[in-house]
């Protein structure tokens, strides 16, 4: 039987959606290790206190007999944006080299479907989603005509994938034979700095017109186009963010984040709840990890349903 794991990076109070990630894995089947990457020597005594009752052996906490939560210190002053490709990689050949598939999800998304999905898919190849913001992106538009140049430039290979849509780098699963796509993401991102003058410690650069403005995400795409491996492309509804395609996850794109939320007070703004917003409140709580108490999740639901309702009416 092959061996999986989830890995996620988060700061400050993202630990909140990364336990609704946890959590949200145990409720659709999902069964191995899940691996937290928190940067080294900051404060979480909130986010540990959460996990005090799990057994805990070298800091690999038991969830439950199907689950562990393995925490990654890491010392890097890399935005984690950019950190990452060396995340996955430093998992796959340092800290456990008897996984055979690893699939990376950013701490704001939760996951909506059966996780025998996901075996399904990443055996068509390497899983990946389109982005809503910027999804249309054909063979001949100005910015992967840029990506192409940069290929070429830098020796990365020949274009083996025409891809017509912008993937967003919040998830990707990967084969343990696939980890030359991850040398080359990081790669890409090493050359965005040397050569093209990109910060890794910023998320983002201000003007779309250069190779590399979302720093990991336009590196997470220029690897797609030249990786030797196969690709398995899936529509931003996907990610929850289309209501008229297969919701396997729900990504909370954008600002504030849900547990950040004002749910009412966003309803006045005539913005009601959105798919994610809902799913990260449906999993912020198990019976084994809950990011609020009874009392606060009691409150959570009332605002959130009554936010809802009024927006039929008011949100207009």
């Amino acid at each position: 039987m092959h061996k999986r794991a989830v890995c996620t990076l988060f700061e400050g109070d993202y630990y909140k959606g990364a336990i609704a990630l946890i959590n949200s894995l145990a409720f659709h089947g999902y069964e191995g290790d899940v691996y937290l990457g928190i940067r080294k020597q900051a404060n979480y005594d909130t986010f540990f206190a959460l996990l005090r009752n799990f057994p805990n052996t070298n800091g690999q906490y038991r969830y439950s007999d199907h689950l562990n939560i393995i925490v990654v210190p890491v010392e890097t002053s890399i935005h984690f944006a950019s950190y990452k490709p060396t995340l996955l990689l430093n998992i796959l050949m340092q800290i456990d080299t008897g996984i055979d598939e690893l699939y990376y999800f950013d701490p704001d998304i939760v996951v909506n479907y059966s996780w025998n999905w996901y075996d399904m898919w990443i055996d068509q190849g390497i899983p990946v989603v389109h982005e809503i913001i910027y999804n249309d992106m054909p063979q001949r538009h100005p910015i992967r005509q840029l990506w192409e140049k940069v290929i070429c430039d830098n020796n990365l290979g020949t274009i083996s994938h025409r891809i017509n849509s912008y993937i967003n780098a919040g998830f990707v699963g990967i084969k343990r034979t696939q980890i030359s796509f991850l040398e080359k993401w990081e790669t890409i991102i090493q050359i965005a700095q040397e050569k093209y003058g990109c910060s890794l410690t910023a998320f983002a650069a201000p003007k779309r017109e250069a190779p590399f403005r979302m720093l990991d995400q336009d590196a997470f795409n220029i690897a797609l186009m030249c990786t030797e491996h196969p690709i398995s492309e899936m529509g931003c509804s996907a990610m929850g963010q289309d209501f008229n395609g297969l919701q396997v996850m729900l990504h909370a794109i954008g600002t504030p984040k849900p547990w950040r939320k004002h749910f009412l007070r966003s309803m006045f703004n005539a913005q009601g709840p959105s798919s994610s917003d809902k799913g990260f409140i449906q999993f912020a709580n198990s019976e084994r990890l809950s990011v609020y108490s009874p009392f606060q999740m009691f409150c959570k639901k009332i605002a959130i349903h009554l936010s809802a309702f009024l927006h039929r009416f008011y949100g207009k």
